[in-house]
């Protein structure tokens, strides 16, 4: 299977195909096709609430700046890595 680069500029969004739930800073969530159960917190949570609605790896990206004390380089990697991530697992798509 080709693995699909993510660009900065593309738009994300959570799959419809996910049941989520967030409690004391955690998120929860249920593939309801695959049945994996999978749980974010941190920064992982944060990605995840801000993909909520559609938005660019970029505005995802120069929100975490502002909200931790992280260079943009490492920042924009480790953001990159983690939605390819969501994205093989069908939890995030591209939708943009």
């Amino acid at each position: 299977m080709q693995q699909q680069s993510i660009q900065l500029t593309d738009t994300i969004a959570v799959n419809e195909d996910v049941l989520a739930t967030e409690l004391d800073g955690e998120i929860s969530m249920l593939h309801i096709d695959s049945g994996n159960y999978y749980t974010l917190d941190g920064v992982s949570s944060d990605i995840w609430l801000l993909a909520k609605s559609p938005i660019t790896v970029q505005s995802i990206v120069s929100r975490l700046l502002d909200m931790y004390d992280v260079d943009e380089p490492t920042c924009t990697a480790q953001t990159i890595e983690f939605i390819h991530n969501l994205v093989y697992l069908k939890l995030i798509r591209i939708v943009a």
